[in-house]
């Protein structure tokens, strides 16, 4: 089983015998029973590894994933990755930073000092063309501790709304993370879409 690191594009192998389950090794991961499941899952998150699904990258699919489960809040997407401590953080993109200053009422300097410039790339879904974006570092600035929520959370960014979901620039594709109890979930859900839709589909372990 392999998987692609967002920004790197590095290749990862995950070792199944380490895990103990090697006997994994060559099954169809759409058939796998719910403990061999949960067993891979729990594998795959400790070592933040995601996984791709072969759905279409567009809203309709997105939103509808996310809204199969519930977040557990447990602020893991809020906070430094310790399995990949190089990440700048939160890619967003300005428009989103504006609307955030908007809703707290500051000037866009001040949002922006929180961040450091990203990139030119295509908005996701096209709604607003190219766009430049920034990285939000972590922990997030707007992610409030004690409440263990977020203090932006009705202008939160399409990364945040869509998160564990994450774009792999391929519309008809993408991956989801499974570090959190939320991407496990969509990832059954997934699966379960993509066997819906091609029954003889396969993907080896």
């Amino acid at each position: 089983m392999t998987t692609r690191d967002y920004e790197s594009e590095e290749i990862f192998k995950l070792d199944l015998e380490k895990y103990g389950v090697s006997h994994l090794e060559g099954k169809n991961i759409l058939t796998l029973n719910e403990h061999d499941m949960d067993t891979l899952l729990e594998a795959l998150g400790n070592d933040d590894i995601s996984l791709t699904v072969s759905l279409p990258c567009t809203p309709d699919v997105m939103f509808e994933l996310v809204s199969t489960s519930e977040c557990r809040r447990c602020g893991k997407c809020c906070q430094p990755n310790p399995l990949n401590p190089a990440s700048p953080g939160i890619e967003v993109f300005k428009e989103e930073l504006t609307e955030i200053a908007r809703f707290l009422q500051v000037p866009y300097g001040i949002i922006e000092q929180k961040t450091v410039p990203g990139k030119f790339v295509p908005h996701p879904f096209g709604w607003t063309g190219l766009s430049s974006t920034r990285w939000l570092p972590l922990p997030c600035p707007f992610y409030d501790h004690e409440q263990n929520s977020c203090g932006v959370h009705s202008v939160r960014p399409v990364v945040c709304r869509i998160h564990p979901i994450i774009f792999i620039g391929d519309n008809s594709s993408f991956s989801i993370k499974l570090n959190c109890d939320y991407g496990k979930d969509l990832i059954k859900t997934a699966y379960t879409w993509v066997k819906k839709n091609d029954p003889d589909c396969e993907i080896l372990l």
